[in-house]
C-alpha cells in the first residue's frame, strides 16, 4: 500500500512488514555517499536475485551496502531503480545530513558552503537523469576529456599510496625535460632498435621505457599510467605491480623486435608496460564505467561504456594497427601493445585466485 512521507511517496507490505523506495525518494532522506554506493553496488552485481520488483516484476539484483555502521544487503532493481527493505533494514542506513539553521544574515563563507551543496545536488540530478553517475563529477576532469582521454567515471579510491605509479610516472616527465633539447640524437642512442636489440649490454630494453617522442606522447603515457595504475598498484602491492609493468614492457619489446627483426628505426615509450597494467585492470574490473568525450566540430557528446567493451574495442584497433605495423604503414608499435596485453592477460591468470571478487 501506498505511504505518504515528507520525502516522497513510499510503498509498504502490511504482510511481512517490508517498504519499497525510489533512488529520488531515498536521496532526500538518506546521506548521498551511502545512496551512491548502493546504485553501484546494484550495477556491479552479477547474477540477479531472486526477489521481483514490485514495480516491474523482474528480479533484483542484490547490493551490499557499507555505508553504514553493519553491512546490509538489498534489493535493488536497476530497471525501475526501486529499492526493497525488508523490516528494520531502512532505519539501519545513515541519515541525510540536516540542512544549517537559516539565520538572518549569512556570512561569505555560508553562502559558499549553500552554492556548493547546490551544486552537488544540481550534479546528482544530472548524474541520475544520464544514467547513474556517468558524467565527471569535478569540474578539472573535463580538462583531461577534451584532450581525448578517458576518464573511470566510479573510481574508487585505491587501497594504498600508489608511490611506484607517481615514480614511474615522475621518472618520465624529468627524463623528457632533460632529453627535449636534443630528442633525436637521445633516442638513437638509447632507443630499443630491432636489429641490434642487445647493443650496451641490452641497456635499451629499459632506456626506451623512459623515453617519449613528444609531450604528446608523454601526456597521454602519463596519464593512463596513473589513471589505472593506482587502482592496480594498490590491489598488487607495489612489488607484484612493478613486476607487471616491468614483464608487460619485456614482453612488449619482444613482440615488437619478432615482428621486424631487422628494423633500425628506434622503438621508444612505456606504451608496452602500461598496456599490460590496463589489460589486468580492465580484467580486473570489467563492469567499471570508462567515460570519453566525443567531438563532431563543434558537437560534442560524452559517452560511457564498461571496462571490457572498452577493451574489446581497444583490440580491434590494435588488429588493424598490427596489420598496419607489418605493411609498413604506421610508426605506432601496435606488436609492443600485443605484448603488453599479453603480460597483463597472463598477470590477472596468475594473480586472481589470490584476490577478492571485484566488479
Amino acid at each position: 500500500m501506498r505511504v505518504p512521507s515528507p520525502q516522497g511517496i513510499a510503498f509498504r507490505c502490511p504482510e511481512c512488514g517490508g517498504c519499497a523506495a525510489g533512488l529520488p525518494v531515498l536521496r532526500k532522506g538518506v546521506a548521498a555517499d551511502a545512496v551512491r554506493e548502493l546504485w553501484q553496488r546494484a550495477r556491479e552485481a552479477g547474477d540477479p536475485g531472486l526477489t521481483p520488483c514490485p514495480m516491474c516484476d523482474g528480479r533484483m539484483a542484490e547490493a551490499v551496502l557499507r555505508a553504514g555502521s553493519d553491512p546490509v544487503t538489498l534489493d535493488v532493481c536497476v530497471r525501475c531503480r526501486f529499492v526493497w527493505f525488508d523490516r528494520e533494514e531502512r532505519e539501519k542506513l545513515p541519515a541525510r545530513a540536516a540542512p544549517p539553521a537559516a539565520k538572518e544574515e549569512l556570512s561569505l563563507e555560508a553562502r559558499e558552503k549553500i552554492g556548493l551543496m547546490r551544486l552537488r545536488t544540481h550534479q546528482e540530478k544530472q548524474r541520475s537523469e544520464a544514467g547513474g553517475g556517468d558524467l565527471p563529477e569535478e569540474g578539472w576532469m573535463w580538462v583531461p576529456a577534451l584532450l581525448g582521454l578517458p576518464l573511470v567515471c566510479d573510481a574508487e579510491a585505491a587501497p594504498a599510496r600508489p608511490w611506484l605509479t607517481f615514480a614511474l610516472t615522475a621518472a618520465m616527465a624529468c627524463v623528457f625535460a632533460v632529453t627535449a633539447r636534443d630528442l633525436e640524437d637521445v633516442v638513437n642512442r638509447y632507443g630499443l632498435v630491432p636489429e641490434q636489440a642487445f647493443r650496451y649490454g641490452g641497456l635499451t630494453f629499459l632506456t626506451s621505457f623512459f623515453l617519449h617522442g613528444g609531450f604528446g606522447h608523454l601526456l597521454s603515457n602519463g596519464w593512463f599510467l596513473v589513471v589505472f595504475g593506482r587502482q592496480v598498484e594498490g590491489e598488487l602491492g607495489p612489488l607484484r605491480f612493478g613486476l607487471l609493468i616491468a614483464a608487460a614492457a619485456l614482453a612488449g619489446d619482444i613482440v615488437h623486435i619478432l615482428g621486424d627483426p631487422r628494423a633500425a628505426v628506434p622503438c621508444i615509450g612505456a606504451s608496452g608496460g602500461i598496456t599490460g597494467v590496463i589489460a589486468f585492470y580492465a580484467l580486473r574490473h570489467p563492469r567499471a564505467r570508462l567515460g570519453l568525450l566525443l567531438r563532431f566540430g563543434i558537437l560534442v557528446r560524452w559517452i560511457s561504456l564498461s571496462a571490457v567493451a572498452a577493451l574489446c574495442l581497444w583490440l580491434l584497433l590494435q588488429a588493424a594497427l598490427v596489420i598496419g605495423q607489418l605493411a609498413g604503414e604506421t610508426q605506432v608499435s601496435a606488436l609492443a601493445h600485443a605484448g603488453g596485453f599479453a603480460a597483463g592477460l597472463g598477470a590477472f591468470l596468475a594473480w586472481r585466485g589470490g584476490m577478492t571478487s571485484k566488479r
